[in-house]
């Protein structure tokens, strides 16, 4: 079952070819990340976005997280996690977008991309390439 959300910390697309990710708190104040991982594929000379894998919930606590290492910091996204449903996240969704909340342009993207998502089940939004050159140096 989803959490009750009481305040919307940030939405945003990871820069690990379009995952989102929508971070709150709920109400007992525990933040919490709702995470849609982009499912991609490399090819030669590019990457193909076929979608987004079955939603998760981030529990966010920096305790219950790796311990950082000299060699690995370990972000918020490192956190124990636990499967949703498609329902389940289109119902946090709705409770995000629904909270007063003032988003920057990217942040308002990313959640509109969040609910295309997750109201198709998991397929990319219109405004997502499908295919992306691979950048090499």
């Amino acid at each position: 079952m989803a959490p009750v959300i009481k305040a919307v910390l940030g939405v945003e697309t990871i820069r690990d070819g379009g995952s989102l990710a929508a971070s709150f708190l709920d109400e007992r104040g525990s933040e919490w990340i709702l995470f849609l991982a982009i499912d991609q594929a490399r090819h030669d000379d590019r990457v193909e976005r076929r979608g987004f894998k079955e939603p998760v919930l981030i529990d966010a606590d920096p305790a219950k997280r790796p311990k950082d290492t000299e060699d690995r910091v370990y972000s918020a996204l490192s956190g124990p996690a636990c499967p949703l449903t498609w329902e389940d996240a289109q119902a946090l969704v709705v409770q995000i977008a629904e909270l007063p909340f003032e988003p920057t342009e990217w942040a308002r993207r990313a959640l509109d991309n969040l609910r295309a998502a997750v109201d198709s089940r998991g397929d990319l939004p219109p405004d997502m390439a499908r295919s992306l050159p691979i950048l090499r140096p």
